[in-house]
């Protein structure tokens, strides 16, 4: 009975972390609790070494219950660059001293290692990543205040050859409410396709054909990394079907290579 009631103080007292976390962000003081972290740092060196989750070690904010309203009522948004080596630590150092220059100073930072990819359309680098999470506020100078230097971040990043993951990304010109550029703007789902595949191809009845002739060699690079299609996990032969469902799929729409997706 005494651990279950244990458990339940230290989860009681554990929700209400949150408010004193928001008191440390709205009064700046998020640079106190790091250097309590970094001190205490000194005594965690000192223990033997420990085995922790894989939750707890990617997602550490996850431990406190509640933890995103430490950001109310504005909310926040994360700025992750990812930069090549040859680039990291000038672009990201100067990342962060804008941001404290500007006096909006990220209350998270996570540094990553990455490595490039095959894929198409990737974010990857071999170079670093780092996430930076920053509140918003509701006053309206200062969230246009911080679209600005988030803007301003974007461009030092990109000049060095950096990149940005796009399903993340809401502060790149084209994501801004209000900014007019020589290119629409990629904001809010335009239509939904879905692309011809074997398992479920019963009831599937095309309209739409995109030629992809040039990208085949490309696509046929990137697949072949998956272990689906070197036979690992299936008999199927999921490469042999799809080139030669594109040769099919490009003598009926008209033009070599094409391939086909239905809409809505």
């Amino acid at each position: 009975m005494l651990p279950v009631l244990l458990l339940l103080v230290w989860s009681f007292s554990k929700g209400w972390l949150w408010p004193g976390m928001w008191a440390a962000v709205q009064l700046g003081q998020v640079k106190t609790i790091n250097w309590a972290k970094f001190c205490a740092g000194a005594g965690e060196a000192r223990r033997s070494p420990f085995l922790q989750s894989h939750g707890a070690f990617h997602f550490l904010l996850d431990y406190v219950p509640r933890w995103h309203w430490m950001t109310r009522p504005g909310g926040l948004i994360q700025f992750q660059p990812f930069v090549p080596k040859q680039h990291g630590e000038r672009v990201l150092r100067t990342l962060i001293e804008r941001c404290q220059q500007a006096g909006m100073v990220p209350y998270l930072g996570v540094l990553k290692r990455h490595r490039p990819d095959p894929f198409l359309m990737t974010h990857a680098v071999d170079g670093y990543s780092l996430a930076m999470d920053l509140c918003v506020s509701m006053r309206a100078h200062r969230r246009q205040a911080l679209w600005r230097l988030c803007q301003e971040l974007a461009e030092i990043v990109l000049t060095a050859g950096g990149r940005f993951y796009y399903a993340k990304d809401a502060v790149l010109l084209a994501s801004l409410e209000g900014v007019v550029t020589g290119h629409p703007a990629h904001r809010g789902v335009r239509g939904v396709y879905y692309a011809e595949n074997w398992e479920d191809a019963q009831g599937f009845s095309p309209y739409i054909y995109y030629g992809v002739k040039d990208e085949l060699d490309q696509w046929r690079s990137a697949v072949t990394k998956y272990e689906f299609v070197g036979g690992k996990i299936s008999s199927f032969p999921y490469l042999e079907y799809y080139e030669a469902l594109a040769t099919v799929r490009g003598a009926v729409s008209g033009g070599p290579g094409g391939h086909r997706c239905l809409a809505p």
